[in-house]
């Protein structure tokens, strides 16, 4: 156990065999622990936030003096009335809390004082875990508005859905109301077409009746046309006509003739 305790750094008997007072004060100091004049345990608030952004080294080296703890321990056990037993009560108290720190990975918490209370560490791993609950407040505050806005998107999906189908339904209803009408008029050109056919027809009957009586007019005509032509080759003076002048022969007959009958 000698060894043990020469190799932590830790004072046990002199040369002469005569026991040695080892005291908490001296294992404190063996473990590189700040000491102060003052005899009330102080813990300042700029140590305890430099214990909460402290790195991984400083989890190693409360590591290193839980070890050294325990060890000075196990020399101090067997001293039940010595003042060392009641701090070494105090350490026994104090080494849980460091393990469960340690078990929770967070940093090291120094103190002004080697002769810190249980209740002043306890006091530190307090505002630990409320700087801890600081920093998730944030992202469960971003979580809620997430949330929020989720449930906003949600609750105006159903109301997007129902207007993009309103406007659907009326441009449907309009696309039907158009091909109804297309189909209305679809419907109506056999019919129209009947109808054209039709009057196609008539118009073809009157043409051909009209066609006849003008044959038949033609035909006259040429027929009265043959009969002037005749009447006009004829010599007035060869009919035996009387008071014709000469030269008139074939010229203006009809106002002779009504000259004639008049006179």
């Amino acid at each position: 156990m000698e060894h043990v305790l020469a190799s932590l750094g830790v004072p046990t008997q002199g040369s002469s065999g005569a026991e040695t007072t080892v005291g908490i004060s001296d294992v404190a100091e063996s473990f590189n622990v700040p000491r102060e004049s003052t005899s009330e345990p102080v813990a300042t608030t700029s140590s305890a936030t430099s214990a909460l952004s402290s790195s991984d080294g400083a989890s190693q080296v409360l590591e290193a003096t839980l070890g050294k703890a325990k060890a000075y321990l196990l020399f101090v056990k067997g001293k039940p009335g010595s003042a060392e037993s009641t701090q070494t009560s105090i350490l026994q108290s104090v080494l849980p809390e460091s393990a469960s720190i340690l078990s929770l990975n967070v940093p090291q918490v120094h103190v002004t004082d080697s002769q810190a209370t249980v209740s002043e560490i306890r006091v530190l791993s307090t505002m630990e875990c409320e700087h801890q609950e600081v920093q998730v407040k944030a992202p469960v505050e971003k979580l809620v508005t997430m949330q929020l806005e989720t449930k906003w998107m949600l609750n105006m999906i159903p109301n997007e859905i129902r207007a993009l189908k309103a406007s659907q339904a009326s441009k449907v209803a309009a696309l039907h109301a158009r091909l109804s009408k297309l189909e209305e008029t679809m419907a109506q050109l056999p019919e129209r077409l009947k109808e054209a056919e039709a009057r196609v027809s008539q118009l073809e009957d009157q043409v051909s009746l009209i066609k006849k009586p003008v044959t038949q007019f033609k035909k006259q005509n040429s027929a009265l046309e043959a009969k002037l032509e005749e009447l006009e080759n004829h010599s007035c003076c060869s009919n035996g006509i009387v008071g014709v002048p000469e030269g008139c022969e074939g010229h203006h007959v009809l106002q002779w003739v009504d000259s004639f009958i008049k006179s």
